[in-house]
C-alpha cells in the first residue's frame, strides 16, 4: 500500500500548532477518498479501540491489519486530517506542545515556563452536578460553565428529593476549575478512543480505494 500514498497530495503542518516551530511536509490523507458513511456509522463493522501510550498509527495497523502500511486505514476511518495533532501525544510529547504553546503567555523574564504558566492558571470555571438514585446507587452527571463572578458566589451544595414514584435522589452540585494544563490533558485524553475497522471489511475498502484515486 505504500505505493498509493504517491497520489495523495501533501500540505504543511506546524508540529507544535504555532509559527516558528517544526514545519513538516505530510501527506494530505483526506484530500482525495473518504470511507462510505454507510461503513463508518455501522456499529457493526468496527471495534472501539483505546490507544495505548505512545502508540502510533502504523503500531495500531500492524497489530489489527498486520501491516503499519494499512496506518492510512486508521486515520481516515476516524476522520484524522492532521496525525500530528489529531492523534493523542505521548506524555513527552504533550508536555513540550504544552510549553511552545503558553511559553508566550509566560513571564519568561521571571523565570516563568510555558508549562508553569498553563499550570496555573485558570481556563475555565464550571460545577458539576451529581445526580443519584439511592435505591441503586445509579448516578448520571452535567457540568455547567460559570464566570468568575458566579464561580466565586458559587456555594456548594447537597439536596435530597422525593419522587412521586418514592424514590429518593441525592443532588449534590460542587464547583471546580480548569487550569490550561488540565485542559490540554483532557483534550488529549479525548482522543484515544478510535475505532478499528474490521478486518473483512479491509480487502473492499483499499479495492475501492484504487478504484477512486
Amino acid at each position: 500500500m505504500a505505493k498509493y500514498f504517491n497520489y495523495f497530495p501533501k500540505t504543511f503542518y506546524y508540529v507544535n500548532d504555532l509559527p516558528g516551530g517544526d514545519l513538516q511536509n505530510i501527506t494530505n490523507l483526506t484530500a482525495r477518498y473518504k470511507f462510505n458513511s454507510d461503513l463508518s456509522e455501522n456499529l457493526s463493522a468496527y471495534y472501539t479501540y483505546n490507544i495505548k501510550e505512545g502508540e502510533r498509527p502504523e503500531m495500531v495497523a500492524h497489530k489489527f491489519y498486520g501491516s503499519s502500511e494499512r496506518h492510512w486505514i486508521i486515520l481516515l476511518f476516524n476522520n484524522i486530517t492532521n496525525p500530528l495533532l489529531d492523534w493523542p501525544m505521548d506524555y513527552s510529547t504533550l508536555i513540550e506542545f504544552v510549553e511552545n504553546k503558553y511559553v508566550e503567555n509566560a513571564d519568561v523574564v521571571g523565570g516563568e515556563t510555558g508549562l508553569e504558566w498553563a499550570q496555573s492558571n485558570i481556563k475555565e470555571y464550571y460545577y458539576r452536578e451529581k445526580t443519584t438514585i439511592e435505591s441503586t446507587k445509579e448516578f448520571y452527571e452535567n457540568v455547567y460553565n460559570l464566570d468568575l463572578d458566579n464561580y466565586t458566589d458559587f456555594i456548594n451544595s447537597t439536596e435530597s428529593h422525593t419522587l412521586s414514584d418514592g424514590e429518593l435522589v441525592t443532588i449534590q452540585k460542587t464547583k471546580h476549575t480548569k487550569t490550561y494544563y488540565d485542559y490540554e490533558i483532557e483534550n488529549n485524553e479525548s482522543k484515544r478512543d478510535i475505532k478499528i475497522l474490521k478486518t473483512e471489511f479491509v480487502s473492499d475498502v483499499e479495492s475501492e480505494f484504487r478504484d477512486n484515486i
